[in-house]
């Protein structure tokens, strides 16, 4: 990927509201330590904003703002990408893609085990229902969808459970939808 196709898609990310993909775009391409470090702090602050969103501890016009200065401190950063060099096009190892491969796959075994779950599932039965040997995944996973507000964690009779919100409940509607 070329500098110019770099910036616009991330860019294009921004405007459609997808941040942690716009982040982790830059952190495939972007070779500098100092740009490196700008892109792993806005990291930790989408996440930090948005587990606060989860757990229903900032307004919404908080939010509004910080989100928008998250943007803006992409979009800065972007400007001095422009000006620097950055790697034109990684090449994955074979480990990397797999890993990459196992991640994707845990996303979606998970999806499906709690789209069909009333109640929610355990981490240990979503990873032996799910067919992936390597539990990181599925946790990782699970992890993840949280931080985007896809599942809620809740505790009975001394277990945690993960179901799928309203939020994710919509999504994988989304999804299915636009399987068709």
């Amino acid at each position: 990927m070329h500098k110019r196709e770099l910036v616009d898609r991330v860019k294009f990310l921004l405007a459609q509201g997808e941040i942690n993909e716009a982040i982790q775009l830059l952190l495939q391409y972007v070779n500098r330590k100092e740009e490196i470090n700008t892109i792993v702090n806005q990291s930790g602050r989408y996440r930090d904003l948005m587990n606060m969103v989860s757990v229903g501890i900032i307004s919404h016009t908080d939010y509004l703002r910080d989100l928008n200065n998250l943007r803006w401190n992409i979009l800065n950063l972007l400007d001095s990408i422009e000006e620097t060099d950055i790697n034109p096009s990684p090449v994955p190892s074979i480990k990397g893609m797999k890993g990459e491969y196992l991640r994707a796959l845990a996303r979606i075994r998970v999806l499906e085990l709690l789209k069909d779950s009333e109640h929610g599932l355990t981490v240990t039965e979503v990873h032996s229902g799910s067919g992936i040997r390597q539990r990181k995944y599925i946790v990782s996973s699970l992890n993840e969808l949280k931080e985007l507000g896809i599942i809620e964690r809740y505790r009975y009779e001394k277990q945690t459970l993960n179901k799928l919100s309203s939020i994710g409940k919509d999504f994988l509607v989304g999804l299915l939808v636009n399987a068709d």
